[in-house]
Order: structure tokens, then sequence, then C-alpha cells
């Protein structure tokens, strides 16, 4: 690309001995800079000189003083990134430097030093240069469904014609080469971290934006502990759950076919339950962005414990086994008459019916003839009642049936 240069003529009034005119001085500068931090850069100048002189040197100094030791070359705070190429002296002097940073923000000047003590020039507008940070610009607030531009933006207009390059966490996005990376009809697919950087310069990328999409909450559940029946009296606490961004501020509990709410909070708990809190229940979550209701949560109602039927089989074996093996000691140890085997069977008979389907009429019929007459009192079966009976079951007095 054809360097641009800026023409400066200094009007200076010569002694009439040189025999030559001012205007043969010229010099030019290349276009001012921005550069990235931590990038290089290279500046020139272009310069004329009346044909009788001849050029000593030429170099790059900081100031505008006419100081002939000046040379930026031969400073020790740039001492390892900074080099210049003068050709042959007669017309260019280039000025390259590495790793700028925001100390090395300002002008830079060309002097040209010929043999002749007052034939010295050194260009007045110089080379501005200044530095500048990637930064990715974004608005405040992110929608989920809306557009977002992101700007990848800086102090000042980067030289030349720059492509930028884009990534998400680390990974490059596909086809975005301007300085905008445009994002329609945003998701939480599009949240991440977003950096750029100039395609040449992708090691100086900008600090990383992270993008954070807010939306209303969604996927709203409801839970019960415990769960299943619940039995009159007991307590019941329900927990709503969603997800959202930002995080929900307003839990509302209500119960189908009633107008007004019955709870608010992330909990809603039910205490002495009744019949009347039978029912379905569920939450409404609500976030700045917008809210949503849960699915129904039904609560049901039991009057007394309904025990599983796992249990009720678990009992029943257990019974068979225990009177069976009573039966077979006893058989073993006496001889038994047929009437010792009518009051005996009575006993066994019934536990063996009851192991289909268990009932308290049931239970308390095996035990009447075995004289266990104390499980009568012991009201509707319960596994801990179930227990008791097993355990006077096996302490039955076999003494007290009459043996002849």
């Amino acid at each position: 690309m054809m360097e641009q240069y800026k023409l400066y003529i200094t009007l200076a009034i010569l002694p009439l001995t040189l025999g030559m005119a001012a205007q043969e001085w010229r010099l030019w500068y290349s276009a001012d800079l921005c550069a990235l931090n931590g990038s290089s850069v290279e500046m020139s100048c272009m310069y004329t000189f009346p044909s009788n002189l001849t050029v000593h040197k030429a170099f790059w100094m900081l100031g505008t003083q006419p100081v002939d030791d000046a040379d930026l070359t031969q400073d020790p705070a740039y001492a390892g990134r900074v080099g210049a190429d003068c050709g042959d002296k007669q017309s260019k002097c280039t000025l390259r430097l590495r790793g700028v940073s925001a100390a090395d923000a300002r002008k830079y000047y060309c002097r040209v030093v010929t043999q002749r003590e007052k034939q010295k020039w050194t260009g007045m507008d110089g080379v501005a240069l200044t530095v500048t940070e990637l930064r990715v610009v974004s608005p405040g607030y992110l929608r989920e469904g809306k557009a977002v531009t992101l700007t990848c933006a800086t102090n000042c207009s980067l030289s030349g014609e720059p492509q930028f390059v884009w990534k998400k966490d680390g990974r490059q996005v596909g086809g975005a080469q301007g300085r905008s990376l445009h994002l329609s009809s945003l998701s939480s697919g599009d949240e991440g971290s977003y950096t750029c950087a100039v395609k040449n310069h992708t090691d100086l990328p900008s600090p990383p934006v992270a993008l954070s999409i807010l939306y209303s909450p969604r996927d709203v559940l409801v839970f019960a502990r415990p769960s299943g029946v619940i039995v009159k009296g007991a307590t019941v606490t329900l927990t709503c759950t969603s997800d959202a961004n930002p995080p929900v501020d307003t839990y509302t509990w209500f119960k189908v076919n009633e107008s007004t709410p019955v709870g608010s909070g992330l909990q809603h708990s039910l205490t002495n339950i009744s019949s009347e809190n039978g029912g379905q229940y569920y939450c409404e979550a609500r976030n700045e962005v917008g809210s949503e209701n849960s699915t129904f949560m039904a609560i049901k109602i039991a009057d007394e414990c309904h025990c599983p039927l796992s249990v009720w089989v678990g009992v029943s074996i257990t019974c068979g086994i225990i009177v069976l093996a009573c039966v077979f000691s006893f058989f073993t140890r006496r001889k038994m008459t047929m009437r010792t085997a009518s009051m005996v069977m009575p006993c066994l008979w019934p536990v063996l019916r009851m192991m289909g389907n268990p009932t308290t009429t049931r239970i308390a019929s095996m035990v009447m003839p075995c004289r266990c007459t104390p499980l009568r009192s012991q009201g509707n079966p319960t596994p801990s009642r179930m227990m008791t009976f097993i355990k006077m079951w096996t302490s039955c007095a076999w003494d007290d049936v009459s043996l002849h």
C-alpha cells in the first residue's frame, strides 16, 4: 500500500552566498498511526536537499529541539525494540518500533544533518502515534428472542483496513470478519465469553466479555415431600423449582378452583392435613422478564394408613412360617389325638387363608382358638401391630390346650 505523506515546507531565509533556493529543502512524513497495544509500528520520512550538500546522517528523535545526538536508536529506554533504516542517506529514513505501549503514544520527528553546520533540517509536523486496546461493547440488557450487535471498539481508527476475528469461549465464530458481530434471536446457546482481535494480531485479543441472556422462568416443577397418599393429620411440604435468568424473585402458590393464592415463597407447607386440603396445587414463578406456571401436583388424603402390599405379603409369609414351625415341633414331641388336631387346625387354617389377602377379621379369627385374645384390642393392622401379633403367636401357651 502506497504510503501517504504530509508535505511540510519550512520558509527559511538562507544566506545568499549559498547560491541556492530555500525551497530545495523539503520533508514529508507518513500518516499518523493508531496501533494496538503490544504491536509493532513503522513510520517514515522522505526528504530532499540542495544538490551541493551531503547528508552526514539522518535519524529519528522524540523532540523538536535541534539536538544532533538525540538519535532514538541510542536511547536506553528503547533499547532492544527500536530500529532505523535511513538507506543511502539520500531521500528516506524509516523507524520501526516493537511492542508499543501507552508510554509510546507521542510524536516522532525526523532530522537530517549535512556536512555544513548551518545546513540541518527537522520536519516540525512529525508522526503522531496513538496506542489503543480492543474492547467488546455490548448493550446492557440482552433478552431472549431479541437481536444484538457486538462491536470491537478502539480509541482511534486503526491504520489500514484490518479484518477482525471473533471468538466465543475460545472458539472462532465462523463468518465473522468485520468490526461488528450480529446475533439475531438470542437464546441460551448464545451465552458465553466473547473476544475480538485484529486478524494479523490474534495474539492481542480484547479482554473477554461475558454475554448473559435474560429469560423468563421455564421448566417450572413442583415436588411434594413426602410423596404419595398423605395420612390425615400429617404434614406435607411443596417445593417449586425453575430455571430463570435473572433468578426468580417471587413464588406464588395456588390451588385449582380457588381464586386467591394459598401461599408464597419457594416452599409451601400443609400441616395437620385434613380432607379439605386434598386437591391440585401449582406455583407461579416470576422474575423481571416474565412468569410461568408449573404443572399440577395432586395431594391425596387417606383416612388411615394403607400399608403397601409388600408389607402385607411379608408379614403373612412370616406368620405362616412361624405357625408351621410350631406345628411341626409339636407333632414331633407329642402324639396328637383327633381332639388335639381339631384345636390346632383352627389356628393354622386362617393363617394360610390370610396369606392371600389379609384383613383384620381374619387375623382376629386366627388368634382366638389359641386363646391369644389380647390381639382383639389392638385395632386395625399396622406393621407394628402385626409384629406384636407374631410375638404373641410364638408365645402362645400350648400348655393351655387340653390334650387327652
